[in-house]
């Protein structure tokens, strides 16, 4: 698959499909969204929010590929563990 962005001259080259090997390079963007919100709203350290967030349900969940919870903006995923 290949998307162009704006006036790039060379084509941004995407997998052609998400598999439990590549779909792991989506998570750091993600995570560091959802861990930053949970240290905002908890008031505690980015170390605190990053633990609580590896110890969770939705950390498993988003870490199988097949589950399919990585598609979701961070903004759903945060709102989905707070809940």
């Amino acid at each position: 698959m290949r998307l162009y962005h704006g006036g790039m001259e060379h084509p941004v080259r995407f997998p052609p499909e998400i598999t439990q090997d590549n779909f792991r390079l989506l998570l750091p963007g993600k995570i560091a969204a959802i861990v930053e919100k949970r240290r905002e709203d908890r008031h505690c350290t980015s170390k605190e929010a990053l633990l609580s967030f590896y110890r969770s349900k939705l950390y498993h969940e988003l870490e199988n590929e097949k589950i399919k919870r990585w598609w979701e903006s961070p903004a759903q995923l945060y709102a989905d563990w707070t809940d």
